[in-house]
């Protein structure tokens, strides 16, 4: 077991030294960087966190579908026609 050990060690702080450090683009924006962190450190509490997103998500998709199957959306689009 200590003969793989012993190896590894210098390789270790060999490719500290050599590989890139994490791309400054690693993340599209602060929010992506604050909740990548999150999940990392309390991974309870991103899965709330991402129940939360989907909940918003589907809450949205949902004003969507019910707008783009009434008999409003219909009438906006005709109205938009007539004006063209």
């Amino acid at each position: 077991m200590i003969g793989w050990f012993l190896p590894l060690v210098p390789i270790y702080f060999i490719l500290g030294f050599v590989l890139d450090e994490k791309p400054k683009d690693l993340y599209e924006n602060e929010e992506e960087e604050t909740f990548w962190r999150t999940a990392r450190n309390r991974p309870d509490v991103s899965a709330v966190d991402l129940k939360r997103r989907f909940r918003s998500i589907d809450r949205r998709i949902q004003s969507m579908e019910s707008y783009m199957t009434s008999k409003r959306f219909k009438l906006d689009r005709d109205l938009r026609s007539l004006e063209d």
